[in-house]
């Protein structure tokens, strides 16, 4: 069981699939659900720096393809997977608004 404060985050290259795990979630009333806005696709886009440029590019996917193509399975060593805010510009904008979970009320008092 998860801590009542838990934030789930639906990740895809792009949305697509992460939005419909995310209504999958919502439907079973799974509460603190985000999407990762723009998916890897964007993250890499915005923190990858260098290490990925126009030849890394996979031009003409499919919906929510991964937008980029990686010599080696690199891991949490590459760049992106941990960006330095102190080095990057990051315009940060609070979206995570917590919903806990309340046991039911019982009415009356006995």
């Amino acid at each position: 069981m998860n801590p009542a404060n838990t934030v789930f985050v639906t990740i895809s290259n792009d949305e697509a699939a992460a939005t419909e795990a995310w209504k999958i979630l919502r439907a079973e009333s799974v509460p603190n659900i985000y999407i990762l806005e723009g998916g890897i696709n964007a993250w890499l886009k915005s923190y990858a720096g260098d290490s990925l440029g126009e030849e890394d590019r996979v031009y003409n996917r499919q919906e929510d393809q991964l937008a980029y193509r990686f010599n080696a399975a690199t891991g949490s060593r590459h760049p992106a997977a941990e960006p330095d805010p102190d080095v990057l510009d990051l315009n940060y904008e609070p979206k995570i608004i917590l919903e806990l979970k309340r046991a039911p009320t019982s009415g009356g008092c006995g």
